[in-house]
């Protein structure tokens, strides 16, 4: 007597049958799902406003194309591959629209429609497929972020090895080592972590469906993304070895514990500041450098700072750390970071692979754990991509068919990614507003000399700097700003222009007067150190204020 459970199987199995009306009008209505998917993408791509979501984006831009920071287009564009920035610099400026932004938008693109057609060809259930790509990409339409983008092109290539049949020869496992070269091109370190959390799905498949031959292609197929990779990354050491970068490179490896993984925090808490005693470092030094203001490099040395990196003991930084757990939340304060995490948890309770799916989620956790406890908490735009993953990966494990809760659930998980973006589209011009507010004020600043521009609140790039402005960003005006790329070449190049070779330091001691874009909290920090170090005292007068924005006339007085 066969039981309910074994006829149930049976029918799904038999039906419809492969190649039959049933099988082709099934194909058809699956494809729906994805086409109004992909309808609502397109018209975010096209009538959304844009913005970068971080600052790094706007930087890079400014130096592959020459202007802001920089006056020479360069591709050593620091947080992507040289080749990368070698690509979107070439492209220059099409149909007014900056190489870079073009660069970067047709990835984000390829990596959409990559994941949309191994999802459709998987037969993952199409309404949660849907629904993953619209909550997936079109916060990142509106907010683009390098990382994000490097991360959805390896997500993308995991699906469409996935998806790879026998009969379809090599073609898919081509095309997932090409997203995953250009995933790390675009962020070497976000495209391995996004590898990382795919492992247990990926072992799990290998052991389970994957043919000799499949295997072989497989192999293949990440060996040569692999040597790609690394030929890639060889040619990126080489060009950043160079004696230009010596200076940056030397400051970029001290400055991380400090200001990646909060060291500065650390040793500028009442608790522990006692630490620095002996060191010839102050509260003051270790908040200046928190602030990314490498002002002299002859002082911020490996003498004093590499000493402090190993006093801090693993013991006491965790204790410090778990202090955090505010911040450790943060990239949980959004709806969009929930979004994907439904559609695991339905992938969980309906998957074929649920072991695998909970390995993959537990690393998330321990990575998010490792980087909370040693200092760096609420990295949003690293964890966006690994949460695509988990959630793709897991859809790939329901079939569609298996359970009536599939499709209802994922038709209710679309129409919650609709009204997201609907949210996030009326957000995004919210934004522009006040981005019109921001051009307003500072294209009223002088185009014909350099400004030193010091915090976010002197200078908000986001506003100033976005996808769609022309080359030069909405006002032209002349830029050092004091940040992780102070010290770039091209950066360097342009401030010695104005400071006949000196370092922005020694100008000031030299009695230059220097316009600096900042606040009096950062002004202050600036007299302190000078007069603690160099007994010298600085005069800011301010000469203009509109908002956020505040002008100084900053010169030493001896």
């Amino acid at each position: 007597m066969i039981s309910i459970h074994r006829l149930r199987e049976k029918l799904n199995s038999d039906w419809p049958a492969p190649g039959g009306a049933a099988e082709r009008w099934a194909s058809r209505l699956r494809l729906l799902p994805y086409a109004i998917a992909l309808t609502v993408l397109v018209l975010v791509l096209l009538e959304s406003d844009k913005f970068w979501a971080t600052n790094d984006d706007g930087h890079m831009a400014m130096i592959a194309h020459g202007y802001g920071m920089t006056d020479t287009p360069s591709p050593g564009i620091v947080y992507s591959n040289v080749i990368w920035g070698w690509v979107v610099m070439k492209l220059g400026s099409v149909g007014g629209i900056q190489g870079y932004t073009l660069g970067a938008y047709a990835l984000m693109v390829l990596s959409g429609l990559a994941l949309c057609f191994a999802l459709y060809r998987s037969r993952a259930p199409a309404w949660g497929g849907a629904a993953l790509l619209v909550m997936a990409y079109v916060p990142a339409l509106i907010n683009m972020q390098f990382t994000i983008t490097a991360g959805y092109l390896a997500v993308a290539a995991l699906a469409l090895a996935w998806s790879a049949r026998r009969e379809d020869g090599p073609w898919p496992w081509l095309g997932a080592a090409v997203l995953l070269l250009l995933s790390s091109l675009v962020r070497l370190d976000e495209c391995l972590f996004v590898l990382l959390l795919a492992t247990p799905f990926g072992v799990l498949r290998w052991r389970r469906d994957l043919d000799a031959l499949m295997r072989r292609r497989g192999v293949v197929a990440l060996g040569a993304a692999l040597l790609a990779i690394g030929a890639c990354a060889a040619v990126d050491h080489s060009y950043y070895s160079g004696a230009e970068w010596q200076e940056f490179r030397q400051m970029n490896a001290l400055r991380r514990p400090f200001t990646d993984f909060g060291l500065s925090e650390y040793y500028s808490s009442f608790e522990h500041r006692h630490e620095l005693e002996g060191s010839g470092m102050s509260v003051n030094d270790m908040r200046l450098i928190g602030q990314r203001a490498f002002l002299d490099t002859e002082f911020f040395d490996a003498a004093r700072l590499r000493p402090l990196i190993q006093k801090a003991t693993a013991d006491a930084r965790v204790d410090f750390n778990l202090r955090r757990w505010d911040e450790a939340l943060r990239p949980f304060g959004s709806f969009s970071m929930y979004a994907p995490l439904a559609l695991l948890a339905l992938a969980l309770a309906l998957g074929r692979r649920r072991k695998a799916a909970v390995a993959a989620s537990a690393l998330f956790v321990a990575v998010m754990l490792f980087f909370w406890l040693w200092g760096r908490p609420g990295i949003v735009h690293v964890y966006k991509p690994a949460e695509v993953v988990l959630a793709v990966l897991a859809l790939l494990s329901v079939d569609w068919r298996r359970h009536w809760l599939v499709p209802l659930a994922g038709a209710f998980l679309f129409w919650v990614a609709l009204d997201m973006s609907w949210h996030a589209n009326n957000a995004g011009r919210r934004q522009d507003q006040r981005a019109a507010e921001q051009v307003d004020e500072k294209c009223d600043l002088p185009t014909d000399q350099l400004l030193v521009a010091w915090g976010p609140p002197a200078l908000n790039d986001r506003y100033l700097y976005r996808p769609m402005s022309p080359m030069g960003g909405e006002c032209g005006l002349q830029l050092y700003l004091v940040n992780t790329l102070a010290l770039v070449p091209g950066s360097l190049d342009k401030l010695y222009r104005h400071t006949h070779g000196k370092s922005l330091l020694q100008a000031l001691l030299d009695g230059q007067q220097i316009q600096m874009l900042s606040d009096s909290v950062r002004i202050g920090m600036l007299q302190v150190y000078l007069r603690a170090h160099f007994q010298a005292t600085l005069v800011a007068r301010q000469v203009a204020s509109q908002n956020d924005l505040h002008l100084y006339d900053v010169q030493v007085s001896r």
